[in-house]
């Protein structure tokens, strides 16, 4: 008796110290890295971004709806650039404001902060990067029957642009959907000693708008120093592509009712008189037996 009085206890304790570690392990918070990336583009937009992600399951996978805020050289609500939850893919991102452009402007290179408080399942994660200033400069070369295009990356040091030499930049014609058409295979030329790339547009029957236009794209993508810098530049070296006036007045499918293609009319009247017929004369084929039935009788 007092064997099985032991027992049980032994299996209750047991018992009530696995539920203790399941539900610990159910409420311990999960470790949040971030990682940080920085995007200037043609001038117009500078964006930090950060993607969050977690160990959960024994498999690393993005974290959605996380709060993350983003800070300018320190985490201060004057140095606050924005906050954003992460999306679907643990991405979140958020662009710097007028307020803060004259402290960006004070230094050549600036830390870009981002962080995460604790939640219910998720514990407080920080992470930063430190990018400087560089521009990507398109210029269009003349003198030659082909056209050719200059690429020149620079940096800021000391209020002053200098050349960035070995500098892999992305070059090609940005075409719908943010795609890119490449100048070569992969697209990608190395800036020499003086910080310039020439190249050369050897395809000059590129589709542009109606009145030629395609944009020119130069791309330095995950750089360590200066994150993802974009610069853009408008030319008129397309193929002009634009709708002739009368497109819509032919005979054709992407016309309207009235202008519908004659073959077209002609095989849909046709097959619906066949049908029609057909059906016609099954009826009449009825009424001739039933009529013959009738006499016999």
């Amino acid at each position: 008796m007092k064997k099985r009085w032991r027992i049980s206890l032994f299996l209750i304790i047991g018992f009530f110290q696995i539920s203790l570690v399941l539900r610990s392990q159910d409420t311990a918070q999960l470790a949040v890295r971030l990682s940080v990336q920085f995007r200037s583009e043609a001038d117009r937009s500078m964006n930090i971004m950060a993607t969050a992600v977690a160990k959960i399951n024994s498999r690393l996978s993005t974290v959605p709806g996380l709060l993350i805020k983003f800070y300018l050289d320190e985490e201060s609500e004057n140095n606050l650039i924005g906050a954003s939850h992460t999306d679907s893919n643990g991405k979140a991102d958020v662009s710097i404001p007028a307020s803060l452009l004259s402290k960006w402007n004070e230094s050549d290179k600036h830390t870009l902060i981002a962080s995460s408080k604790d939640t219910l399942h998720f514990s407080s994660s920080s992470n930063d990067i430190t990018v400087g200033k560089c521009k990507i400069v398109i210029d269009t070369l003349g003198g030659s029957e082909k056209h050719r295009i200059q690429i020149t990356a620079l940096a800021k040091s000391n209020d002053t642009w200098i050349p960035i030499k070995d500098m892999e930049i992305l070059i090609g014609v940005k075409r719908l959907a943010g795609s890119v058409l490449k100048f070569t295979e992969d697209g990608s030329f190395t800036t020499d000693s003086s910080g310039k790339v020439v190249v050369e547009l050897t395809d000059t029957f590129i589709k542009g708008d109606e009145n030629g236009k395609i944009i020119l794209l130069a791309k330095c993508e995950d750089n360590d120093d200066f994150g993802t810098v974009i610069s853009e530049k408008e030319v008129h070296w397309g193929k002009k592509v634009g709708l002739k006036s009368d497109f819509f007045q032919n005979r054709t499918l992407w016309s309207t009712r009235f202008r519908t293609p004659i073959w077209l009319l002609v095989l849909v009247y046709g097959m619906s008189i066949g049908i029609w017929a057909t059906i016609f004369y099954v009826f009449r084929q009825i009424y001739k037996i039933k009529k013959a039935g009738q006499v016999i009788n």
